[in-house]
């Protein structure tokens, strides 16, 4: 169990990396009580320098190990690229600060398991931001599991979609595009991520990878892949396209006594259960999940004009805060946060599994 914290007092937070997530893990930062970022680091100082002043952050260093050394940390949020968490995560938990490290987690599930025995070893939180387990409508959907309305799962479906406007394709030296796994473990941990809350550990994973493309660093990727699992508490599949038509990322889950399907993009869920008289249970089913519908997507467009409008508080629309705040809440309270360090692997063993056992169309 993580070591508590006093609650009397706030939680010095420091950044590692000051690159294009910065701004986004630093904004719900600021959402969450008695959390304040102290420092900022960056191997780049001017980036980090500048940075700072933007945020009115107090400092900003170029030394990990210099701002660990000064500033008495509780966490750290490292926000490197991929390939750098390991050795940046490490580095904190020996000097004694807590991590939240931006997913993916690590580069393999080896890195991810030393991290949590070393954080296990100094008692110190380890949390990874996959923030998209923690949607209102995921959130629902788990309680409903929970309470056994759709019986055993059997089965969930996830579409994830990202269009080209949305991804780095004009940076050839990203980690996405240095291999095919690396594509993937930078572009599914939110995806897996739900399958693994749902239906748990992998068991074993599939995948088959079409429509290929050449980057101009030479390197050669699929753009679309098909995945296929099996995991502790039922099968999964994942269809996902990366810079491929539109934004799109649905969760349909199957039971033996219901389903439910989540529209992640525009805030809506439905939820069917079955009842002794089938054409009454779709009568009251659709009329029940219409209304939801119209409700979700009214509430969704109002809450974001209101919060623009700062009439409502901008916690309400971060899709952040809710990780954040689940995270600094076990921080306080000495208790494991849900989207922990074992949740990192587990994610990680779902990438690692699917290009392990992949089949590719040219």
């Amino acid at each position: 169990m993580d070591a508590k914290v006093s609650p009397s007092r706030g939680l010095r937070v420091g950044l590692a990396g000051a690159g294009g997530i910065a701004p986004e893990h630093f904004d719900a930062l600021a959402l969450v009580s008695n959390v304040e970022v102290v420092a900022v680091c960056d191997l780049f100082e001017s980036r980090a320098q500048s940075f700072a002043s933007l945020y009115r952050i107090p400092r900003a260093y170029s030394s990990l190990t210099k701002m660990l050394n000064e500033e008495k940390l509780d966490v750290v949020h490292v926000l490197t690229q991929p390939q750098n968490h390991f050795a940046a995560a490490m580095t904190c938990l020996e000097a004694g600060a807590g991590v939240y490290i931006e997913k993916p987690m690590c580069t393999s599930t080896a890195d991810c398991q030393t991290i949590a025995d070393e954080a296990a070893k100094r008692g110190l939180p380890v949390g990874v931001n996959h923030n998209t387990s923690f949607a209102a409508a995921i959130d629902e959907v788990v309680e409903a599991v929970k309470e056994r309305r759709f019986g055993r799962i059997n089965h969930v479906a996830v579409t994830f979609s990202m269009p080209a406007h949305k991804m780095p394709d004009r940076k050839s030296n990203h980690f996405m595009f240095s291999s095919q796994l690396s594509l993937i473990e930078e572009f599914c941990p939110h995806p897996f991520s739900v399958i693994r809350l749902l239906l748990g550990k992998p068991i074993e994973v599939r995948a088959l990878f079409s429509d290929p493309f050449q980057q101009l660093s030479g390197n050669r990727c699929y753009a679309t892949g098909q995945v296929a699992a099996v995991a502790e508490r039922g099968s999964a599949q994942l269809y996902f396209s990366a810079g491929r038509g539109n934004q799109e990322f649905g969760v349909w889950v199957y039971g033996q006594d219901g389903s439910a399907t989540i529209d992640l993009i525009r805030g809506t869920s439905t939820i069917l259960e079955n009842c002794p008289d089938p054409i009454m249970a779709d009568l009251r089913g659709g009329l029940r999940n219409a209304g939801r519908i119209f409700r979700q997507s009214v509430g969704k467009i109002a809450a974001d004009r209101l919060v623009k409008l700062k009439l409502k508080p901008a916690k309400e629309t971060n899709g952040f805060y809710p990780a954040f705040e689940n995270f600094y809440s076990a921080v306080r309270e000495g208790r494991p946060n849900r989207e922990n360090a074992m949740a990192g692997r587990d994610v990680l063993a779902y990438c690692e599994m699917a290009i392990a056992n992949a089949s590719y169309v040219d």
